[in-house]
């Protein structure tokens, strides 16, 4: 497990400048609905992964009917070959859902 410091937008460049290979998994505990590069976030992280791979956030459950979350979930439609949306977990607070993208492997899902 490798942890760098740096701007989420440039991940594709930071395991490139380390010759690393595509990660199969990125998790992300960034506020990504209310940044104003979220779609490029999602977008990127989808071209770096490698496939098989996942890339898993995060969104409260209030935030839910906000056109920041729809924003996300249609953004993960967009770039991952499956997205799918958690139950609420509502021992989190304030509650909330996983959200995780899946790029499948070459012969299909994981």
């Amino acid at each position: 497990m490798t942890f760098v410091h740096g701007r989420a937008e440039d991940a594709a460049a930071i395991v490139a400048d380390r010759a690393a290979r595509a990660p199969r998994a990125v998790v992300s505990g960034l506020p990504l609905i209310a940044m104003p590069t979220m779609e490029q976030i999602v977008s990127r992280t989808s071209e770096l992964l490698a496939r098989p791979g996942e890339f898993h956030t995060f969104s409260y459950v209030h935030a839910q009917p906000t056109s920041g979350a729809r924003r996300l979930r249609a953004a993960m439609r967009e770039h991952f070959d499956l997205f799918t949306m958690g139950r609420p977990i509502l021992l989190n607070f304030p509650p909330a859902f996983v959200l995780r993208g899946r790029k499948v492997g070459l012969l299909g899902p994981l």
